[in-house]
């Protein structure tokens, strides 16, 4: 004859806000694992909401559908996806670890990456889409990045004379054009700065002013428009970790992608 499953039953009694309120909790202990079936609130102090009870008895139809669904609205397990021949040259790798989590919306979870030398993880609880994947996938690396990495920032201060000419023929090249129309700046000029700059190094912007003459931070107050760029709105230059998360990400997102078409 066919056993009829049974089920452990624990009642446990635990204290709300005010001194008459207390709160039932039903745990079914299933297969080694304990899942919460119902909650009853007393208002009022009794012998029975004190009492810890241990009774093993058969389960009933009502209780074996509750535990069926409780089952079915477990969260998905932890997934590890391990990506290869990825980045700038095609020559790393990286395991990504997708743990969805539908607490605060459906298409919620947590996504976590870790890289060779870089391990980055963010919880995303509401958003709009009906899986995680899926959330994954229409994201951009920039908005990864400043999740995963928000101490990475993409621009950072330049270190050296070659970076400097590099940012400035980047952002003033334009100015520096409609100053030689105009004669504000000379060619002479220019050529000096640019000799003096090629070869120096600088721990600041401060030490740079230090180190130039004053013919030459006349050209720069020139370039920049200003006799204190040396104090804010300084130069910069692309920060390569941003540059190789930029990559790596977009990787990442590109086979969630490919996942999502998948499931599609």
């Amino acid at each position: 004859m066919r056993q009829t499953q049974k089920y452990q039953v624990k009642d446990y009694v635990l204290k709300k806000q005010s001194n008459q309120v207390f709160q039932v909790v039903k745990v079914f202990n299933i297969a080694g694992k304990s899942f919460k079936y119902r909650l009853l609130n007393l208002k009022r102090l009794s012998e029975s909401a004190h009492r810890e009870s241990e009774i093993e008895r058969v389960a009933t139809s009502s209780e074996i559908a509750a535990n069926k669904r409780l089952l079915k609205e477990k969260s998905p397990e932890l997934e590890k996806i391990v990506l290869t021949k990825i980045g700038p040259y095609q020559d790393h790798w990286a395991t990504v670890y997708v743990d969805p989590n539908n607490t605060w919306s459906v298409g919620g979870g947590r996504l976590t990456v870790v890289m060779d030398q870089h391990v980055g993880s963010a919880f995303f609880s509401h958003v709009s889409q009906p899986t995680f994947k899926a959330f994954i996938a229409q994201c951009d690396a920039g908005y990864l990045i400043h999740k995963l990495f928000h101490k990475v920032e993409k621009w950072i201060p330049v270190e050296d004379g070659e970076e400097m000419i590099a940012a400035i023929a980047r952002e003033k090249l334009s100015h520096i054009r409609e100053c030689r129309a105009s004669g504000e700046i000379s060619k002479d000029a220019l050529r000096e700065l640019y000799d003096e700059l090629k070869e120096c190094s600088f721990d600041s912007m401060s030490h740079l002013y230090d180190f130039l003459d004053e013919d030459q931070r006349a050209t720069m107050n020139v370039i920049f428009g200003t006799d204190e760029w040396w104090w804010h709105g300084e130069p910069t230059k692309l920060n390569q970790v941003y540059a190789y998360l930029e990559s790596m990400l977009g990787s990442v997102i590109a086979e969630f992608k490919k996942l999502s078409e998948v499931m599609v």
